[in-house]
């Protein structure tokens, strides 16, 4: 009896571990998380160290986040054991065994675990520091100090929450949303530099040369819907693969005809121009990389179905090929393709970041529009968003045009009779959408913040706008830093694929163009816009700004137009913002009345085609706008005319040339050189 009783105890322990092993895998996975299957046991030769077989051939591309393929594994396979690529992240393993103490040894160097904001304690008692791993850092074996190895691109560590035979992974420190919004900080110095000290230095890949077949394969299965930078990057890739060869930019054309914006010219163009530049560090490798990371199932891949020890004198870079040389193997451990070490030359030949607004806002930025209440920070902000979703310039700056998601997080119907007004003064935008129902992106399971970064991954907009941030993180503490980290770290997941987030905030009580909060926030900027209102004037005024000069002056005027008539017959009227001239506001402190402003403009449009503009044409002109003036007669607006004249020559706006008006050095609507830029 006491022995069926012992049967039955055991055979229940044993299924409430399969049952603490399959939903460690579906809760990873409901966090973006790729799991796959792998059966550990004791290894009968090593005391105290595992065996692991890996249970999917192709692991590194078929790990999956997909519940139905996950219990279906599960169901082939009760016993096994959730595994977890560690590509996206670095893991810092502190092994506290075997006389050995990674986390005295990690202390020692003068680190700090406690740094690391997702931590696992592992069934010795050591502990699983999670870094972020944005450049491919691969995995390492006591080569840093003794207990201290490493798993990055390439390896893979059991997820949190499963149970070996040795024990249970638990979370020690954070939760499993830093990982799946890339809330890690960057891997410590002192780590890094460990780890790319062997990188290597040869440029010929372990693959040798190589078949026009094989180039094509690999390309294929690279998205052409990359950045702008990375497109470049692979047809670079492919030319050095090719040799600049006819049938190589067949392959570049053909590859190319689905990107955003492809042109068959612009395509020949950068081909020819690779030719002129040598020694590139873009080279075949990082064309198999880069299709390697996509899921290429190269000859080389890096590991099979064999069985493979991860215990502590293992490196999975050498696992499962024996018919390749150790240096063979070495080179595909190590990622070329993330680390560049660019000469002068390359530095040349590469494409600058691409702007959505020039001399501002960049792609993948983060940026604020700060100010006091009142300020104007809610009719900028929308005005910008709409501009980039029309392709219409702002500010005298070019913009890149796109969609564009505007949370309005505060005062969503005050906002929808904002965009109203804004489509009534300057047309549709179908690419513009308001976004309602977004109430807290602070909370760590929040369901408002994976709703958006779904939406944002099906519909990938150019330009996310948060407002306001107050109250799209209720409750948050801005002065602690790990609360702004929280933001900084939301915002950046939106940046994922390739939007510039732009966070509405309050300034400080001094005024002096920060945002209210800890300094983690300003830090993490590439560009601040600090509004400052004067009556219906607000300057804005870039206080940091990545993409250009903060000596720029910006200015817009706040108006009112009117929506309509409420049940009492009585206007209802919005506010809209109006772009007004900086150097004219720098002199006088006063903005332009309204035909002023337009004759300013007409005289702009005019200089476009000539050098100067008589006073008869110029006049003539204004006369036949019906935006200049609303006098009846044309006497009336002749005299409209004149004291427009006046007051520009007076502003020092405008002067006579040649016996034509021509606008001054200094004024902002001076006339455009030409446009030679391919946008």
């Amino acid at each position: 009896m006491l022995n069926k009783n012992s049967k039955t105890t055991t055979k229940a322990q044993a299924q409430q571990v399969y049952d603490q092993n399959r939903q460690a895998a579906l809760d990873a996975a409901a966090h973006d998380l790729r799991v796959f299957p792998v059966h550990v046991t004791h290894d009968p030769k090593k005391p105290g160290k595992k065996k692991a077989k890996v249970l999917v051939k192709s692991w590194v591309k078929d790990a999956s986040t997909d519940p139905v393929q996950i219990n279906s594994w599960w169901d082939e396979n009760p016993s096994a054991v959730p595994g977890m690529p560690t590509g996206d992240f670095l893991v810092i393993d502190l092994d506290d065994r075997d006389g050995k103490d990674g986390s005295a040894a990690y202390k020692a160097m003068g680190l700090d675990p406690e740094d690391a904001l997702f931590t696992v304690e592992t069934p010795s008692g050591g502990e699983h520091l999670y870094f972020e791993n944005s450049i491919g850092l691969s995995i390492s074996q006591d080569n840093i100090a003794p207990g201290i190895d490493t798993r990055g691109k390439g390896g893979f560590v059991f997820a949190p929450g499963a149970r070996t035979v040795f024990g249970e992974y638990r979370i020690k420190r954070g939760d499993l949303n830093y990982l799946q919004l890339g809330c890690l900080t960057a891997v410590p110095q002192l780590i890094f530099h460990a780890l790319t000290k062997q990188k290597c230095e040869k440029e010929q890949s372990a693959l040798g040369e190589c078949d026009l077949d094989t180039i094509r394969d690999a390309l294929n299965v690279v998205p052409n819907d990359l950045y702008y930078g990375d497109w470049i990057e692979t047809l670079m890739a492919v030319h050095h693969a090719t040799g600049g060869a006819e049938e190589g930019l067949a392959l570049a054309l053909a590859w190319s005809a689905g990107y955003d914006g492809f042109s068959i010219k612009e395509v020949q163009s950068k081909w020819r121009s690779f030719g002129k530049f040598e020694g590139n560090s873009i080279t075949k490798k990082t064309l198999f990389m880069k299709a390697r990371e996509h899921g290429w199932d190269d000859p080389l891949a890096l590991l099979t179905d064999a069985d493979v020890e991860i215990g502590e004198t293992t490196d999975l870079r050498s696992a499962g090929h024996g018919s390749l040389d150790a240096e063979a193997r070495e080179l595909l451990g190590l990622p070329p393709s993330r680390l560049k070490f660019l000469s002068p030359t390359d530095c040349e030949t590469l494409p600058t970041r691409n702007y959505l607004i020039k001399g501002l806002l960049g792609e993948g930025d983060v940026a604020a529009v700060i100010g006091a209440p009142g300020a104007g920070k809610s009719l900028l902000a929308p005005y910008l968003g709409y501009a980039i979703a029309q392709g219409a310039e702002v500010f005298g700056c070019r913009n890149r045009q796109g969609g564009v998601f505007y949370v309005a997080a505060e005062d969503s119907h005050g906002m929808r009779a904002r965009v109203q007004a804004l489509r009534g003064q300057y047309g549709d935008a179908d690419a513009f959408r308001l976004v309602e129902g977004v109430s807290d992106l602070l909370s760590e399971n929040s369901e408002d913040l994976k709703a958006l970064l779904i939406a944002v991954e099906d519909r990938r907009p150019v330009l996310i706008v948060i407002d306001t941030l107050a109250i799209a993180f209720p409750g948050l503490e801005e002065n602690e830093a790990k609360a702004m980290g929280r933001v900084v770290a939301v915002a950046r997941s939106l940046t994922r694929w390739g939007a510039a987030v732009v966070l509405v905030h309050h300034d400080t009580k001094a005024g002096d163009g920060l945002p209210r909060g800890h300094s983690i926030l300003n830090g993490a900027l590439d560009l601040s816009l600090h509004l400052k209102r004067n009556g219906k004037v607000v300057c804005v005024r870039p206080t940091k700004n990545r993409n250009g000069s903060t000596d720029q002056q910006l200015a817009f005027r706040v108006d009112t137009v009117q929506m309509g008539n409420d049940d009492d017959g009585e206007p209802v009227l919005t506010a809209i913002c109006v772009e007004e001239h900086a150097t004219e506001l720098q002199k006088t402190g006063k903005p332009l009345a309204r035909s002023k402003r337009v004759a300013l403009e007409i005289l702009t449009d005019l200089l476009r085609w000539q050098s100067s503009v008589s006073e008869d044409e110029w006049r003539a002109a204004c006369i036949a706008d019906p935006k200049f003036s609303a006098a009846e007669t044309d006497n009336g607006k002749r005299k409209t005319f004149r004291e427009a004249r006046v007051d520009l020559a007076d502003r020092e706006l405008i002067a006579l040339r040649d016996r034509g008006f021509v606008l001054t050095e200094n004024d902002h609507g001076a006339q455009p050189e030409d446009d030679h830029e391919i946008l």
